[in-house]
């Protein structure tokens, strides 16, 4: 099943904003990961130095819009409303399987000057349920380090449930972590036929 997706994606809330990516904001989203890079690698494998370039910046933000436009993906890049050029989050659907599955995993970040604020609580509602309705997933699943305390209470208020632990699931600093997995369904979803 074909999803149409409208570009660009544009969704409000109370105080973010949601965009699909685009080349018009690859200087803020460089800016958001190098400015973060020491933060996020906490939590997930290194980029190695070729990820933190333009060049890489364009190509990653290329590849990102063709995932939507061939239904295997949606990035969001998260602002503030206030502040509509400045990125300062990201959440990444991806992986998606059609078919009998109509799942897809889960990332996402916020930078670190924004931990505790509430937004990224907000993005990933709006993230949400826009890959409900508009895409028709039916599953998201996400998978979170044990210790990252605030990850794993934003997934639970959100409302993922823990469906099992791995062990040495991702490679980070150089050491196999362990992960908790969890995951969220559609209570709407229905079939569409096309």
């Amino acid at each position: 099943m074909k999803t149409t997706i409208d570009m660009p994606i544009k969704i409000a809330g109370a105080r973010v904003l949601l965009r699909s990516p685009s080349q018009e904001f690859r200087g803020s989203l460089l800016k958001f990961f190098l400015t973060n890079r020491e933060f996020f690698e906490m939590n997930q494998p290194g980029r190695g130095d070729a990820f933190y370039t333009d060049a890489h910046t364009r190509t990653y933000i290329e590849d990102q819009l063709e995932q939507i436009e061939n239904d295997k993906g949606c990035l969001f890049l998260v602002f503030l409303k206030e502040n509509d050029r400045c990125v300062i989050g990201t959440i990444n659907f991806f992986s998606f399987i059609r078919g009998g599955f109509q799942a897809c995993y889960l990332g996402f970040q916020i930078s670190e000057a924004h931990q505790g604020e509430g937004l990224m609580s907000e993005a990933l509602r709006l993230g949400i349920d826009y890959v409900f309705t508009e895409m028709n997933l039916h599953r998201i699943m996400a998978n979170v380090r044990p210790e990252n305390t605030r990850g794993v209470k934003l997934l639970h208020k959100l409302g993922f449930e823990f469906e099992g632990h791995a062990r040495e699931y991702l490679r980070v600093k150089g050491k196999w972590e362990a992960y908790d997995n969890t995951a969220l369904t559609n209570p709407d979803w229905a079939e569409r036929l096309e």
